[in-house]
């Protein structure tokens, strides 16, 4: 998650009455692969995940602002991703480029380092590492301090086992400040971006890409992928109980377009991957025209991936 003009705190999306907030989470309903991460860093039994997950959620919502970290996560970034539980998605894993990801950065002569823009949680960071990626390979950034935090005591861990997070702003810091206070100035050459792009209208999300391109300057093999909110009608929505954020969302047309803007204003060339998923406008988690989450049609997720050429 980063920045945007309009604070979601300000605007009263902080409610457990918000149209994407959920109380609780059974079972069931975790993902496998999120229960096996969940277990393994927090060293929780079977039947004390689901009410550690629940507690956790909970503070974000009915906790007092000094009472827990979580909560002020949550009025901080109340977004799908925390008051669904959508974060136990683990969608950077479940991109269609993740097995080659994985790849390259457990390869010990590649040493091929990643930087997570808008890290929510850190729990896509958990993962690789559960999945075998050196910590000290995974890099992260996220707005919310407090959302990592609450990462911290969603798995229990005091670091993050050595993985590198930081607090940042996409829109405001330099690409070149990230790389400083990671002490990996000349770049990385892996970039992850999950549920960020749609936050921004068309020009902010300019100025957010044109950082990540620097980000893996000089990089022969550098990749830049994610997932954002996709529409079959690409264009602005209006987001907020006032309708006063603007957010674009993409289709084919209008990604493809977006990234040659991008190679001609930084003088580099990409080419482009894309999977859409669309989902039922009864299922749908992307967002109506009317600025209400949800029940949508044509709406869906695009797993997106540049790679330089």
């Amino acid at each position: 998650m980063t920045s945007n003009n309009t604070t979601p705190t300000d605007k009263g999306f902080a409610t457990p009455t918000a149209s994407w907030f959920k109380s609780t989470i059974t079972l069931e309903e975790i993902p496998k692969p999120a229960l096996d991460l969940l277990m393994s860093r927090t060293g929780l039994p079977l039947d004390k995940v689901v009410p550690h997950v629940n507690e956790a959620e909970n503070c974000y919502i009915h906790a007092k602002p000094d009472d827990s970290k979580r909560n002020k996560a949550w009025k901080a970034a109340p977004y799908p991703c925390v008051g669904l539980f959508m974060f136990l998605e683990l969608n950077m894993s479940r991109h269609p480029l993740y097995p080659q990801i994985l790849s390259r950065l457990r390869n010990n002569e590649m040493k091929s380092r990643l930087l997570d823009v808008g890290c929510g949680l850190g729990q896509d960071e958990r993962k690789l590492n559960f999945d075998g990626v050196p910590a000290g390979r995974v890099y992260a950034v996220e707005l919310e301090a407090g959302l990592i935090s609450a990462g911290f005591d969603l798995f229990m861990d005091s670091g993050g086992e050595e993985i590198s997070f930081l607090q940042g702003d996409a829109m405001k810091d330099e690409a070149s400040q990230w790389m400083k206070k990671f002490k990996v100035e000349d770049g990385f050459e892996i970039v992850h971006t999950g549920a960020l792009f749609h936050l921004f209208d068309w020009e902010k999300q300019l100025v957010i890409a044109r950082k990540l391109v620097e980000v893996v300057q000089g990089k022969d093999d550098a990749v830049i992928f994610g997932c954002t909110f996709a529409a079959h009608e690409a264009g602005l929505r209006s987001l907020g109980p006032n309708k006063e954020a603007q957010i674009f969302g993409h289709n084919e047309k209008t990604v493809r377009r977006f990234w040659k803007e991008i190679g001609e204003s930084s003088g580099t060339s990409w080419s482009l991957e894309l999977r859409f998923e669309w989902m039922e406008p009864t299922k749908s988690a992307g967002l109506a025209k009317d600025g209400k989450w949800g029940g949508a049609e044509g709406n869906g997720l695009m797993w997106f991936s540049v790679h330089k050429v």
